[in-house]
């Protein structure tokens, strides 16, 4: 079911004799009455020490999965009963076998094995996990690497953050049909930009929403060229708060105008300001204790086709050395149809 590695700091008590209980942190039990309560495990007493160590981190193994989404049951066996769920975070994908899954994921020392009731394919989760934030709790700054699993006291802003503004930066572009350009990362790790351009944009409820579409460039999809679009829903910035765009979908649409089907998926959005040449936004939802964020995690949506192709240019080293993350101002997609 799992690893502990040199480094990692566990709970324990005494268990029967020759073995520990431990508390595997950060990984929650399955079961509907312990959800929520760390996964419990029997190990060897002689394999632990009172002594600390610098944490090992394993070689990975397997094909990555970036941004895998949490709550996914893990099972010790192919068609065993599940005994932990996954956090929000990568895995590596080590087998696929008869509809099933063959998975790791490691998280403080601890790397948890099992099996998922499902074939993963997609080499990105639906939505980000990994945004590295700073939270105001009460008088308190705390630091969030990924989820709340990984959160620390800081004593101030890191100088590599970025802060949002509240002024309405959005709305004029939206009604005004104009066109943003998102970088994008291809699956070689080239950087590529693509134009999308808001359309059909009304009012919902009033002067503080509105909704519309977001169309792209066609795309291959299998054998056919088809053209992506998403539904949005945009509710303008105030006094207290950025303004926040929800992106439903994608869609997507033969040459003929016949559907050909999509996701059912909803994405948050943040606007947090404005440069010369381009949006910025925050890729994640609205949160009123969110003090700053990772500048690598920001995206640029770009005015210009020649201001998002300068930033791939500039950036392209540093995305084909990455090992996760791309460097700030791409947009992150878990759309394979969109990643070429």
């Amino acid at each position: 079911m799992g690893r502990v590695h040199p480094g990692a700091l566990i709970s324990v008590v005494p268990a029967k004799s020759g073995y520990l209980s431990l508390a595997l942190p950060s990984f929650s039990d399955s079961s509907p009455s312990e959800l929520g309560k760390p996964v419990i495990a029997l190990a060897s007493a002689g394999a632990f020490g009172p002594e600390q160590v610098a944490l090992e981190v394993p070689a990975p193994e397997g094909r990555l999965v970036e941004d895998f989404p949490p709550g996914v049951e893990i099972a010790p066996a192919a068609g065993a009963e599940p005994f932990a769920v996954t956090r929000c975070g990568d895995i590596h994908v080590l087998a696929v076998h008869e509809q099933k899954s063959h998975i790791s994921q490691f998280h403080a020392g601890v790397e948890l094995l099992g099996w998922v009731d499902a074939p993963i394919e997609a080499t990105r989760g639906p939505f980000r996990c990994k945004l590295r934030e700073i939270f105001r709790r009460g008088s308190k700054l705390i630091a969030r690497d990924g989820t709340s699993a990984d959160e620390v006291e800081v004593s101030a802003v890191p100088s590599n953050y970025a802060y949002g503004e509240n002024e309405e930066v959005l709305l004029d572009l939206i009604k005004s049909g104009k066109t943003v350009y998102w970088l994008t990362s291809t699956k070689k790790n080239a950087p590529r930009c693509g134009p999308w351009r808001f359309k059909g944009a009304r009012p919902q409820g009033g002067a503080t929403a509105f909704v519309g579409q977001l169309t792209g460039h066609p795309v291959l999809v299998g054998k056919e060229r088809m053209l992506p679009s998403f539904n949005w829903e945009y509710k303008l910035s105030g006094k207290t708060r950025p303004g926040e765009l929800l992106l439903m979908g994608p869609h997507f649409m033969s040459h003929t105008g016949a559907s050909r089907g999509g996701y059912r998926c909803t994405n948050a959005y943040t606007i947090v300001g404005k440069t010369e040449d381009a949006l910025r936004v925050f890729p994640g939802e609205w949160s009123v204790d969110r003090v700053a964020w990772h500048i690598d995690d920001e995206e640029r949506w770009f005015l210009t086709k020649e201001a998002c192709e300068e930033r791939g240019r500039s950036a392209g080293s540093a995305l084909r050395e990455r090992s996760t993350q791309p460097p700030a101002g791409f947009h992150v997609t878990c759309f394979e149809e969109l990643a070429d």
